[in-house]
């Protein structure tokens, strides 16, 4: 079944239920499912056909999740992007992908996308408003408000075993790897989640859309039960406190560094012990537990642990919390520690490589079946990351995949870090590490061998115009 399916159906069970909430706009689930299949039908006369690849450089909002299943009911593969992403960032990825068609704002073309004739001019262009300058720039665009303009037909590419989407990752080899997942892959994530949730009717998640666990947290699983899918752009703490109180979310799904935010600035007076689920995509940093949290908060945090290319992992439950570990094997996934460089399974409480097999994997990497052929063994997924199972089949995660760390909840390849600061000319040789969890107290760190002057400023400054923020070294030590 397509998955675009999963808003057709609330639609006819609940059609004046919200579906998304972002500040003052609404959508019910009928509203949503018009926009849905009007955008669908848009899409299909603009000439985006089945299989197409379609970048998506959009922030959580009602538009990236109208589009979003809109592409899925075309049968188009969505290339879901990051808008804080720099221009070397996103051309290296479409010469990857090379996808036909480019979905964004104006605002983003303006500022970060630059007019790039590679970018812009070899594909299809979508604008999700209207921008007189851009249409008359580019003369083959259009915006959502043109493509929605007749009623939609909804009819709907019913294969749910193709590609949805290509999810771009790391796995500290310095490049990004699209990881294929298909519609059959998030519909197993969305079901993971919404089981998780049980009752739950309030979403949140405060992760990006490009990681489809987000995705399946934050839009798939409240709309499988029914919920309500909030978004907020706002991250502060005193933002996130207001929001939960006043909306009485009780499913969010976030990164460890929030919840430690949330515990510093924790105030008398705010009540949040509505969120009956909330999920640290990670482990919590030294020093604050689920029963601090709980003592300070109100509220048990339930670690969890997942991957762009292998879904949804593990999780604790409210009655199934331990400490240290991100909680037991989701419904059907299976876990195995093996030991590095043996091949042997290793015993209870023994460090190693974590593995899975779940229907949630990934079917490879795309256009690299080399790459692929390194993580994927007999429907095994080795997710380079290190781990340990006790005797109850808790998970623990130790380590992330070698050459990597987190951020925020994103993934950060420190040789690529190293790949671009080595292309300055006046650099003979760097060495990034990470100390510490990025984000929390840990800072990233770069030693730099230089073969003429430069200053510490000058590789920052050429750092930032070349990666995202949050991969930008902190300190810079030349020698």
């Amino acid at each position: 079944m397509n998955l675009s399916c999963i808003i057709k159906e609330a639609a006819e069970k609940n059609p004046a239920g919200i579906a998304v909430k972002e500040n003052e706009r609404e959508l019910t689930y009928r509203e949503l499912w018009e926009s849905v299949k009007r955008l669908e039908q848009g899409l299909r006369k603009s000439g985006v056909k089945e299989g197409h690849k379609a970048a998506v450089i959009l922030p959580a909002s009602p538009d990236f999740i109208i589009i979003f299943f809109a592409l899925i009911a075309v049968g188009a593969i969505v290339v879901p992007l990051e808008p804080v992403l720099t221009l070397r960032e996103y051309r290296e990825i479409f010469q990857d992908c090379s996808p036909e068609v480019l979905i964004t704002s104006s605002h983003i073309i303006l500022k970060v996308l630059g007019y790039d004739e590679f970018l812009i001019r070899e594909r299809q262009v979508i604008i999700s408003d209207s921008d007189p300058w851009i249409k008359r720039k580019y003369p083959g665009s259009c915006c959502f408000a043109e493509l929605s303009s007749e009623a939609g037909s909804g009819v709907i590419k019913e294969d749910s075993g193709s590609p949805a989407a290509l999810n771009y990752t790391f796995r500290g080899w310095g490049y990004p790897v699209g990881a294929v997942i298909t519609q059959d892959g998030y519909r197993h994530t969305a079901d993971v989640m919404a089981s998780l949730a049980d009752s739950s009717k309030n979403f949140l998640s405060l992760l990006p859309f490009s990681d489809p666990l987000s995705l399946a947290a934050g839009v798939l699983a409240p709309f499988t039960l029914g919920g309500t899918s909030y978004l907020t752009r706002n991250h502060s703490s005193a933002e996130i406190f207001r929001y939960i109180s006043s909306e009485r979310i009780d499913f969010l799904y976030s990164y460890p560094e929030m919840y430690t935010r949330l515990y510093r600035d924790y105030e008398n007076g705010e009540d949040i012990t509505c969120l009956k689920y909330p999920i640290s995509f990670g482990n919590l940093p030294p020093g604050f537990s689920s029963k601090e949290t709980k003592r300070v908060l109100g509220i048990e945090i339930l670690p969890a642990y997942g991957l762009s290319e292998g879904s949804f992992v593990a999780c604790s439950r409210p009655d199934r919390v331990r400490s240290g570990a991100v909680g037991s094997a989701a419904p059907e996934v299976k876990l195995r520690i093996i030991i590095p460089g043996s091949g042997l399974e290793a015993g209870v409480n023994v460090k190693g490589r974590i593995y899975i097999q779940s229907p949630g994997l990934m079917k490879g990497f795309y256009n690299r079946n080399k790459d692929t052929d390194r993580v994927l063994r007999e429907d095994w997924l080795d997710t380079g990351d290190t781990g340990k199972l006790d005797r109850d089949g808790f998970l623990f995660y130790c380590a992330p995949g070698e050459r990597t760390t987190t951020s925020n909840g994103r993934k950060i390849d420190l040789a690529e870090i190293e790949r671009v600061l080595i292309s300055h000319p006046c650099i003979r040789d760097v060495r990034v590490f990470a100390e510490g969890e990025v984000g929390a107290s840990g800072k990233l760190k770069a030693d730099v061998k230089l073969g003429k002057d430069l200053t510490c400023d000058e590789i920052k400054s050429f750092a930032v115009e070349r990666l995202a923020s949050y991969k930008v070294p902190d300190i810079i030590n030349i020698s």
